[in-house]
């Protein structure tokens, strides 16, 4: 796979920002990069279609991005293109950021716990640790 930055618009498409990727990110990842949570910009992301049947095992994860750039990373970095060549169009209505902490922390945690039982033999101090925090936020959204 290989990916490229992109600028962030509002519901009127006024750039908020140039650049979607903090500097750490604007290079080539690794596996363990993207489960350490260095995740591509998924709109940017060009990818052979190799991780169909893998991807398809996994029905009840709603925000899947991180889980289909790891299980991409198992066929080699996924290289950077120093470009911008997308817009993220944020608003009210989003998919995700319109939907609660609550069900965001538990949805992040679904994913981490696939991710979990898919690489625990190579990244099971990260994804353990993950986890805790995402457990920690969750107990918060619950506390308030």
């Amino acid at each position: 796979m290989c990916f490229t930055n992109s600028s962030i618009v509002d519901e009127n498409s006024q750039i908020v920002r140039a650049s979607r990727l903090e500097k750490e990110r604007r290079r080539d990842l690794s596996q363990r990069d993207v489960v350490s949570g260095l995740v591509p910009p998924t709109n940017t992301i060009m990818m052979r279609n190799i991780i169909q049947d893998a991807y398809a095992t996994f029905p009840n994860i709603v925000n899947g991005d991180i889980l289909i750039s790891a299980l991409l990373a198992e066929h080699g970095q996924a290289g950077y293109i120093g470009d911008v060549t997308a817009c993220y169009r944020i608003h009210p209505q989003g998919l995700w950021s319109s939907q609660s902490l609550k069900f965001q922390m538990v949805h992040y945690l679904r994913t981490y716990l696939v991710l979990l039982d898919r690489f625990k033999d190579k990244y099971e101090d990260i994804l353990l640790q993950a986890i805790g925090s995402g457990y920690e936020n969750l107990l918060a959204c619950y506390q308030k």
